[in-house]
């Protein structure tokens, strides 16, 4: 996020960055606009109603994220990644988009991403501290920590273990770890204790996810004095190791040029969660509101470089980066992500279609076995990674027992999210229809529809300062964090800094 105010021409110019590391959030005002990193920073600062978007809160539950340039709340809005907005008196908000970095042919994998690796670190060479980097136990983690050692940091890794679940990835990162020669602090949580941190972050969410919480309980470990912690997020959506990008590509075949609409219908198809019937139902809306198609670049480009745009933007900008962005602010910290740096994106888009479209397997051993461009990834890792490391290895992420610890430790806050009579959602979601044993009964039933309602529920109730059985208080807001500005462009100018 950035912004400059000309006192002088009494005009503001508000960017963000291609990649969209720093949500950006603006509400427009009779006297001006106002614009911050968070929601709750404006409706903190009084600069922003907390009113929900009945049309926001049923393409969350549509697709566990709410799609850029909406947000949750009526009348703010977002700039979506690589967008300018211009700001004068007595005219019309005036915007613009970057969709891309400037292609570098010639410039290889390796070269970009170590040259934006030692970029993004050497300041926290510069002092002395350790470089940070979140272990999933894949191979774009084990690659950034690596890059990162030779770009001359003490580099530690950091991941969680979840002990008594199948889910638990901490044998693979200790295995990365190892082979890197790095030390590895664990975050070791139970079932109960992942449910008492899952409490904490869903009053603390800024905006409804169905992701974060990974990253919470990474971040809410031991307490570590170093301010910077680096993840590898960035190199599936810049080199299409999603499997859903990579069947789109190997349907479509070389040359197609599918519309606007039929190129978002077929994202929608594929990565949605509810069934659009089912949210209609639940909410209420005439028909289901469709997703803003403003992150394709359109026909005129590349499937590739329209496909990797909106991933940018509908997972890694929607979901990634801003739940990440949300949690470091919460625990203090700054989140980067290098391989989302400008030589990274460069070098993506320099790469051509001839050859690059995927072959033979799909399904789950889509990422690694067939996409062509991941390959790239691996391949590098191959050379800078022990083979032992790589021997065997697929595709990693974080995952959690959802299922279990909402059965368990958050049971009674499920009742209350989901019951018509105490749930802040029964204004948005009819709630009777959430009442059958596919919604509340024991493990069953449709575990992330379940988690959606939750964490809505635990929003809404933030907005109105009370807690998750519906008891005011005063939440740590993510407005102590969070920088707010307001600008306004009337014949007294003036920009105004809130913290």
């Amino acid at each position: 996020m950035d912004w400059y105010a000309d006192g002088r021409w009494r005009r503001a110019l508000l960017a963000r960055d291609v990649a969209g590391l720093k949500p950006l959030v603006v509400a427009e005002h009779s006297w001006g606009w106002a614009f911050a990193s968070s929601l709750k920073a404006l409706v903190a600062a009084g600069l922003a109603a907390p009113q929900p978007d009945r049309q926001a809160a049923a393409l969350f539950l549509r697709f566990g994220a709410i799609p850029q340039p909406l947000t949750g709340l009526t009348g703010v809005g977002a700039l979506l990644p690589g967008e300018r907005l211009r700001l004068r008196p007595s005219a019309p908000a005036a915007s613009s988009r970057a969709t891309s970095a400037p292609a570098a042919d010639g410039l290889d994998f390796a070269k970009a991403a170590a040259g934006a690796i030692a970029a993004q670190c050497a300041d926290v060479v510069a002092r002395g501290e350790a470089m940070w980097v979140f272990l999933s136990g894949g191979v774009d983690s084990a690659l950034l920590a690596r890059f990162g050692l030779e770009a001359g940091a003490r580099v530690t890794g950091r991941c969680l273990r979840l002990s008594g679940s199948m889910l638990d990835e901490s044998r693979a990162a200790a295995a990365s770890a190892a082979a890197l020669g790095i030390p590895l602090e664990m975050v070791d949580l139970d079932e109960a204790g992942v449910a008492a941190r899952a409490l904490e972050f869903l009053s603390a969410t800024d905006q409804p996810t169905i992701d974060g919480l990974n990253a919470f309980l990474v971040f809410s470990g031991a307490a570590f004095d170093e301010r910077v912690v680096f993840t590898g997020t960035g190199l599936d959506e810049l080199y299409f190791g999603y499997r859903w990008t990579v069947d789109m590509l190997r349907e479509a075949g070389e040359g197609a040029a599918p519309s606007v609409e039929a190129l978002a219908a077929d994202w929608e198809r594929r990565t949605g969660h509810l069934p659009a019937d089912e949210v209609v139902a639940l909410t209420g809306l005439a028909e289901m509101p469709r997703v803003p198609t403003q992150a394709d670049p359109g026909p005129g480009h590349s499937l590739h470089h329209r496909l990797r745009s909106i991933a940018l933007a509908r997972f890694t900008a929607d979901r990634l980066l801003r739940d990440l962005d949300e949690v470091a602010m919460y625990h203090s910290k700054e989140a980067r992500a290098p391989f989302l740096g400008a030589p990274m994106l460069a070098h993506a888009q320099g790469l051509g279609a001839a050859g690059l479209f995927p072959r033979g397997l799909g399904g789950d051993e889509a990422s690694y076995a067939s996409s062509p461009l991941k390959q790239i990834v691996v391949d590098e890792a191959a050379r800078r990674l022990p083979a032992a490391l790589l021997r065997g290895r697929r595709k990693q992420g974080f995952t959690l027992p959802l299922d279990r610890i909402m059965a368990g430790g958050l049971a009674e806050h499920v009742v209350w999210a989901l019951s018509p009579r105490t749930s802040p959602a029964a204004g948005l979601i009819d709630l009777e229809r959430l009442r059958g044993p596919a919604w509340t009964g024991g493990l069953g039933g449709d575990v992330f529809g379940r988690w959606m309602v939750l964490v809505l529920a635990f929003w809404l109730a933030g907005l109105s300062r009370t807690d998750g059985l519906g008891r005011r208080l005063t939440p740590r807001s993510t407005a102590t964090h969070s920088l707010v500005q307001s600008v306004s462009c009337g014949d007294g100018y003036e920009a105004s800094l809130r913290s």
